[in-house]
């Protein structure tokens, strides 16, 4: 399982150290996968901006816009393609726009969303929605989604 978290670990290292975290990178290895990642999340004009490419090292927080280090969280999923990815407000500095891409992306490789968010127009990706602190805080509520296509 991954987490993509709202405000994402950006780590020391290079631009792919970014991509296959928290594996390291491994241009021989990764390339192929890591250049899906981030064309699949709007991202390949990176490796045109940064000097070095893949090689590039950087405060990244300090370059990256807070939608892109959003969608970098989501190309490790992409590039790990784990069972099950909780996605936590990982959009939400992201344009709304782009937002039902990333997520299409996600279940193009078969991640299986588990979105946590309190975006109103999300459920309409998903096939289930469980609604926790419904009338109380120990209640929930597991209901089937007509329009999911998640």
């Amino acid at each position: 399982m991954s987490i993509v978290p709202q405000r994402p670990y950006l780590a020391p290292g290079c631009l792919g150290d970014q991509v296959t975290y928290p594996k390291r990178f491994v241009f021989a290895e990764d390339v192929g996968r890591a250049e899906q990642a981030l064309k699949s999340v709007g991202l390949a004009h990176l490796l045109d901006r940064q000097e070095h490419g893949w090689a590039a090292v950087c405060r990244w927080e300090d370059v990256l816009s807070g939608g892109e280090q959003q969608r970098i969280a989501l190309s490790r999923a992409l590039f790990h393609q784990p069972d099950f990815a909780l996605l936590d407000e990982c959009t939400s500095m992201v344009a709304a726009n782009a937002e039902e891409r990333l997520y299409d992306c996600v279940t193009a490789v078969g991640v299986t969303p588990l979105t946590m968010s309190q975006r109103l127009f999300l459920p309409k990706l998903h096939k289930q929605e469980l609604r926790l602190g419904v009338d109380s805080p120990s209640r929930w509520h597991l209901a089937q989604l007509q329009n999911g296509s998640g």
